[in-house]
């Protein structure tokens, strides 16, 4: 990106992404859902055509696009494209799709904007292993939460709970008309910057 320099925000809008006319599909052992079930690298070419993926004459996928890896050169060390961050990096989430609108921070002079692993579609989250930090994260964290949450509430009143739950109701209808029933972000919060 010319003139990108170290301080500026990188503001990347993805207009359109256009499929060839037969994508790949590959799974083999610990790669995928079925990787646990598969001994060897098997590959599929699937046609593209009228907007779906021709699985099999039985399997036919909507097609819906989207990026798999997108973002800018972090400022030391090096990345692996396969590792999300603040960077970027392998994300797969599906919003990373046309009309989409990307902010990252330029880190090295130029940026070093790169994407691909593009998907024609994407519906099954990629296989990734736990780790003892995610069952600390997911599990543990908030197993411990919740014991002292209960901890706490056991010595409250039963008036408490009532204006407590009266309070969380009147919150959630509020939020929901706000949001136009949480399908749209409220308009006090469309212009934080995160």
């Amino acid at each position: 990106m010319e003139g990108a320099e170290p301080g500026d925000v990188l503001k990347v809008t993805i207009n359109q992404i256009q499929l060839d006319s037969r994508g790949t599909v590959v799974s083999g052992e610990e790669l995928g859902i079925l990787g646990g079930i598969l001994k060897d690298t098997h590959t599929k070419i699937i046609p593209l055509q009228d907007g779906k993926a021709l699985f099999s004459n039985d399997i036919q996928i909507p097609l819906k696009p989207m990026i798999g890896v997108i973002g800018v050169a972090p400022k030391d060390t090096p990345i692996n494209t396969g590792t999300p961050g603040k960077h970027g990096g392998n994300m797969d989430n599906t919003m990373v799709a046309e009309g989409a609108i990307l902010y990252f921070n330029v880190e090295v002079p130029g940026a070093l904007f790169a994407l691909g692993d593009v998907h024609a579609f994407f519906f099954i989250k990629e296989k990734r292993r736990n780790t003892i930090g995610d069952i600390v994260k997911y599990l543990i964290s908030p197993v411990c939460g919740v014991a002292i949450l209960l901890f706490i509430f056991s010595g409250f009143e039963s008036l408490t709970y009532i204006i407590g739950f009266a309070w969380l109701a009147i919150g959630i209808v509020i939020g929901a008309i706000k949001s136009k029933g949480y399908k749209e972000v409220p308009e006090a919060f469309k212009n934080l910057q995160v």
